[in-house]
């Protein structure tokens, strides 16, 4: 949560939001084993975003005083603070109704094994065509008949 008094916390919102992202993106792949790590990481971001939405509805209220309404509301500043107030109580109730059913859910799925499907066994690449060969696999020469040429006799080129 960004403030005035910390120029160091300005980034956390935007990080804690690609956190989110990068959790949402794991969860896309996840083996069913990992899922109690998962809902124990979402019950996490439930319970901190609970606090959040506490800590601003908190703000809003006690600074009510101080607001303004923009674009001429009929209730004003103070009231537009106190409804924004009462919207994130609303919504930090469901959240909280979230983490319930969550750490439900982490108490059942903590009983659960999975059984690692077996994997299977790699096929044979098909040839369908001959492989260009490369010289390796021409047939060796065939010897000369005993007798047609001395080995021990220097090479005097062909004979005419």
């Amino acid at each position: 949560m960004s403030t005035d008094t910390d120029p160091s916390a300005l980034d956390d919102g935007a990080q804690a939001v690609r956190s989110l992202h990068a959790l949402a993106e794991s969860a896309q792949h996840l083996d069913p084993a990992d899922s109690y790590y998962a809902i124990r990481d979402l019950l996490a971001c439930v319970r901190h975003l609970s606090q959040v939405a506490l800590h601003v509805a908190t703000a809003h209220r006690n600074s009510a005083d101080r607001a303004v309404a923009v674009n001429d509301f009929a209730s004003g500043g103070l009231g537009l603070a106190g409804a924004v107030g009462d919207q994130l109580d609303g919504c930090r109730q469901h959240l909280d109704d979230a983490r319930t059913t969550l750490q439900h859910a982490a108490d059942r799925s903590i009983h659960i094994h999975w059984i690692t499907p077996p994997r299977p066994a790699p096929a044979e690449p098909e040839r369908s065509e001959p492989r260009p060969s490369l010289g390796y696999d021409l047939p060796r020469p065939v010897a000369a008949p005993p007798g047609s040429a001395r080995r021990d006799a220097p090479w005097r080129g062909p004979q005419l």
